[in-house]
């Protein structure tokens, strides 16, 4: 009582007024008995205060009581009892007071007309003449936790009950019995703490799924441990890395209200992305203008700012990093993520391509293949994740250039039995230009890489991530993953052959050496500039690595084409000087490898089928360390490969051979022309192209090397690598890169790369595609937007031809014909758009393979080898003549009797109105773009597909244009409509 008398006896002694001082007898007898304790304020303040009155509060205990009813206390003593004031009066003191208290607690959080006056009313009936009640109600509406909002909705909503009375303290750490404020802490700071990137307090409250403000009063109660500025929209983060040490340690933080589980709650924010991205992604969420590319839309970023929160934002980017570390019961990601594929895919892509982090799609969708295989074991989301993937590799392009493109190229474009083109190619607008014929069936699992200069040469990084090309235009760094271009660097000076230049990073991956003839560059990867340069004698050189240690290249050159003398270079890094160690002899170009801190060379002495095998030391000195002589060798002196960490060989003539050096033993014999041999670092797996349309790859098992894998190829390889890990595989074509990836399951082969039929009808109407040696013919209507039908003719193909509505069909033994309806479907079409036979269809049994086919008015007109001619009625396939023609004058009696209307179409070769006229320009149709007059990109283009000697654009109107693609290996026609 003493800092009490010098707080009120002071000023309270010159009083002129009855001063009034309120005790409450509860506090005062904590320690003391009532008796004492109440004597001795009220003693020392009666000698000191005369006109002062006391009112002593507290419950009817009944020592209390007692108490005042002593002889000391009796005469001066007034007993009021509260309930025995009238309700009126105690319900208008109790409004009074809530309205004071709580328009306090509404100014604090800002919250306009709360509470209203139903709800005042509502607690003064809850009170029921108790002030004791009310003063718990305000301090349970003033939670320093949870909003004042949301506490009066647990009020408002459990009328009879009381549990929350008196239960809120104002440190919230004594809230022990609160599973909710426990849940608040632990999803917060285990935020605020796992997350990849800091976010301010209304992400954090999205991701958690908790009101803004809410996170925001909490995060003010914990500001010693976190850096947070409530009046801003800064990122919130731990001031030290101690906490996040603490917080997740379960020897250290023992409460386990406040222990965060790293997995657990990577888990729950797996789950909260997930939901966030289901729950604010769709369609076109920016409102972009088609064809636009998003360097061309002016107002991007204010779009972004306004459409994309930032905890959408950071949902989309980091939703699979939170996946690949989570543990406990996946049901529900698992559940999500089945909503998240089937519907959100798309729209998912337009938020990280206009955010500029396309790549990270890729990444996530590695990642998510993984998790599902290793955790979920769900095999049709894994088939669906894989050809996801697929879309995302292959239109990686046109996705990270422009969100609307991801419909209107990349889906359009993509193969026709493709996951994604058959869960999303509704959300196609029908007025798109559509590919009529050239999408490919499935996917092939090799990947182009879209450079735009001709390559030549081309290595991977040492951690395989990265992948180098050298043109003669320039050198290029791709990501591995994405094929995304990270830099280009120029030439020191111009490259005549570039050819013969070859490429060969350090083993840390920061520079990148490039000989091309003799002169030797070493560029920095990080800055592009030129760390190193030097001339290396004058030998065609032939091979190049760098050492392990970093500190030398090693170059084996050739003294002439022809030449089988070989001679060895030393480059030195840091002083720049250059030393040949010696020559060598050998029948092929030798093998040079990095070995410790010098380097290890294969060379080859060939005997008519005996062959000696010669490893030397190129260092200082060249040294032979190990000789293998074979005897039987049958390869006629053509050795392709060697495998440095398993001594094995290959060759090939007219068979492909792989032999063990050491035991002289054969492990694969495979007949075939194959070139472009290349065993994986670890030799456990051997490519080679066989032919000009196929790779191969062989895996080694304990009998040897057994077929594995099989891509179609467009062309011959010149060159194929494995990258470091042997999870892709890396070929050149004609100076077009491509890349397949074998982390996945096999490809089955196809034939998209072999040559279609392709057969317009004259009036523009109809396109009929098929392949030589198939059954099926797809007829697609260019005057709707129909989808195409599929006929299943019965027959193995050979030729067809199309007049009018009229399709004729050849097979081996036999000649169909089918009626092509107005609505753009075939007459006798089953369910599942496949074509039966009806009335309008019938077949013709024939004995000769060289038939030409053609249809003039309701005739139906076969020409069978030189002579003779069958024709057949169109409705009912009866005989109307037959005709013997002298061969000389076939093709003038031809004619007559066509009357100038058959359509000669054929696969032979169409005739086609010249080119113009329409609203493309052949320059349109050379870069990577279809465009319109006005500059619109209307359409993406293949690598494969933009060539400008190769590609010709036709079209019978405005809106249907023909490109047909030459290449040294055949033609590929593809028809696309504009509209």
């Amino acid at each position: 009582m003493n800092q009490m008398e010098e707080m009120m006896v002071k000023p309270l002694k010159s009083a002129d007024v009855w001063t009034v001082i309120v005790i409450d007898a509860l506090d005062e007898c904590k320690d003391e008995e009532p008796q004492s304790a109440i004597l001795s304020v009220l003693g020392r303040f009666v000698e000191q205060l005369p006109k002062v009155k006391f009112f002593i509060t507290g419950r009817p205990e009944p020592r209390i009581k007692d108490r005042f009813r002593l002889p000391l206390l009796v005469d001066s003593t007034d007993v009021f009892v509260l309930h025995d004031v009238r309700p009126s009066l105690i319900n208008s003191d109790i409004r009074l007071f809530l309205r004071h208290e709580l328009s306090e607690v509404a100014q604090r959080c800002q919250l306009e007309g709360w509470p209203s006056d139903e709800h005042i009313d509502l607690l003064c009936r809850r009170a029921g003449g108790l002030f004791v009640y009310v003063v718990a109600t305000v301090r349970f509406l003033d939670s320093r936790i949870h909003l004042p909002k949301r506490q009066l909705e647990v009020i408002v909503n459990l009328p009879e009950c009381t549990a929350y009375e008196g239960k809120t303290r104002f440190n919230p750490s004594e809230d022990k019995d609160d599973p909710e404020v426990d849940f608040m802490v632990r999803s917060t700071i285990g935020t605020v703490v796992l997350v990849v990137n800091p976010l301010p307090p209304p992400a954090i409250a999205k991701l958690v799924g908790l009101d803004p403000r809410g996170v925001t009063r909490f995060l003010t109660l914990v500001q010693s441990l976190l850096t947070f500025d409530e009046d801003s929209n800064q990122p919130v983060k731990p001031f030290h890395k101690s906490f996040p040490d603490f917080i997740t340690d379960p020897s250290r933080c023992t409460d386990t209200r406040f222990l965060i589980s790293p997995k657990i709650l990577h888990l729950e924010l797996a789950m909260n992305c997930l939901r966030v991205m289901n729950d604010g992604l769709e369609q076109n969420l920016l409102s972009l203008p088609d064809y636009a590319l998003n360097s061309e839309v002016e107002d991007l970023e204010t779009r972004i700012d306004g459409r994309i929160s930032d905890g959408l934002r950071y949902a989309c980017r980091s939703w699979h990093s939170h996946l690949t570390k989570t543990q406990g019961d996946v049901a529900g990601v698992v559940s999500r993520l089945r909503v998240f594929l089937e519907e959100k895919f798309l729209a998912w892509l337009e938020v990280v391509s206009v955010l500029g982090v396309a790549r990270g799609a890729i990444v996530g969708l590695e990642q998510l293949i993984g998790w599902l295989q290793e955790v979920s074991g769900n095999g049709e989301l894994v088939d669906t994740a894989r050809d996801y993937s697929h879309f995302v590799v292959t239109f990686f392009e046109p996705i990270s250039v422009s969100a609307t493109h991801i419909y209107h190229s990349a889906l359009e474009l993509s193969p026709l039995s493709s996951i994604v083109r058959k869960q999303y190619y509704h959300q196609r607008h029908s007025s798109l230009p559509r590919v009529i014929v050239g999408t490919r069936e499935s996917w092939e699992g090799g990947i182009v890489i879209p450079s735009k200069n001709h390559c030549f040469s081309y290595t991977w990084a040492p951690c395989g991530q990265f992948i180098a090309t050298q043109s003669r235009e320039a050198m290029e760094i791709r990501d591995s993953l994405s094929l995304e271009l990270l830099s280009t660097l120029r030439p020191v000076k111009p490259i005549r052959h570039a050819y013969m230049s070859l490429l060969a990073y350090s083993t840390d991956g920061r520079f990148i050496a490039s000989l091309c003839g003799t002169s030797l560059v070493i560029r920095d990867i990080q800055t592009g500039g030129v760390a190193k340069g030097s001339d290396c004698g004058d030998a065609e050189n032939v091979s190049l690595a760098w050492s392990l240690d970093g500190n030398t290249i090693g170059i084996v050159g050739s003294e002439g084409r022809w030449s089988s003398t070989y001679i060895a270079y030393i480059y030195n890094i840091a002083s720049g000087a250059t030393h040949s160690p010696g020559t060598f002899e050998s029948s092929r170009e030798p093998h040079l490898w990095a070995y410790g801190t010098s380097f290890r060379a294969m060379t080859a002495e060939l005997v008519d089928q005996a062959c000696t095998i010669n490893i030397f030391e190129v260092g200082t000195i060249l040294t032979k360390v190990k000789s293998f002589h074979i005897e039987s060798w049958k390869q006629n002196n053509l050795i392709q490969s060697f495998s440095q960490t398993t001594h094995r060989i290959s060759g090939s003539d007219n068979n492909l051979a792989v032999m063990d050096i050491r035991s002289s033993r054969y492990l694969l014999e495979e007949k075939g022309y194959f070139c472009s041999h290349c065993f994986s670092s670890d030799g456990s797996l051997l490519t080679a192209t066989e032919g000009w349309r196929k790779v191969r790859i062989w895996k080694y098992t304990s009998d040897g090397y057994a077929k594995w894998r099989e891509f179609p190829t467009q062309g011959l390889m010149d060159d194929l690598r494995f990258s470091p890990t042997s999870s892709s595989l890396l070929g050149c074509a004609a100076g077009i890169l491509k890349l397949w990836r074998l982390d996945g399951p096999p490809t089955d082969p196809h034939r998209d790369n072999c040559e279609r039929l392709v057969i317009p009808s004259r009036c523009g109407g109809y396109i009929v595609a098929g392949y030589e040696g198939d059954r099926a013919i797809t007829v697609a209507n260019l005057l709707s937007h129909t989808p195409p039908c599929v006929i299943d003719t019965g027959m193995t193909i050979e030729k067809f031809t199309l007049t009018g509505n009229i399709l004729l069909v050849l097979g081996s033994e036999k000649i169909g014909a089918w009626r092509l309806t107005g609505e753009g479907v075939v007459d006798g079409v089953l369910p599942g758009g496949r074509a039966g036979r009806s009335n309008s269809t019938w077949i013709i049994l024939v004995q000769s393979y060289s038939l030409d086919l053609y249809v003039q008015d309701q005739t139906v007109v076969i020409v069978e080898g030189e002579e003779v001619i069958h024709a057949y009625h169109i409705e009912t396939g009866g005989v109307v003549k037959l005709t013997q023609l002298n061969p000389h004058r076939r093709m003038h009696r031809w004619g007559s009797l066509l009357s100038g209307d058959v359509d000669a179409l054929c696969e032979y070769g169409w005739d086609t109105p010249s080119e113009g006229g329409g609203p493309l320009s052949r320059n349109t149709l050379r870069k990577e773009w279809m465009k319109d007059l006005e500059g619109n990109c209307l359409l993406w283009l293949p690598v494969e597909w933009r060539n400008p000697k190769v590609i010709s654009s036709r079209s019978y109107d405005s809106t249907v244009v023909w490109l047909k693609l030459h290449r040294s290996w055949g033609v590929r026609t593809v028809v696309i409509k504009l509209s």
